[in-house]
């Protein structure tokens, strides 16, 4: 289905002197476009959030691994 939209330019009388169409093609994609927009957004937000986590098990992860090398080290001095 195709929806035309007709801008009208009248004169200080009234009277129409021109037109001015737009194919409903162009509010589609327009709404196509803030929709991927808006998931884009949200992708984004995710990535930041995954980077995050990942710093957080990063973090951990060494700090897990400095003890277990403290209590290697003092089992080896023993």
């Amino acid at each position: 289905m195709h929806v035309s939209y007709v801008k009208l330019f009248r004169d200080d009388e009234g009277i129409v002197r021109d037109t001015q169409e737009a194919n409903g093609e162009i509010r589609n994609f327009q709404h196509q476009i803030e929709l991927l927009k808006h998931a884009l957004e949200r992708e984004m937000n995710t990535v930041t959030d995954l980077r995050e986590l990942l710093n957080t098990v990063r973090r951990i992860a060494y700090e897990l691994n400095e003890e277990i090398l403290k209590d290697t080290d003092a089992k080896t001095k023993e």
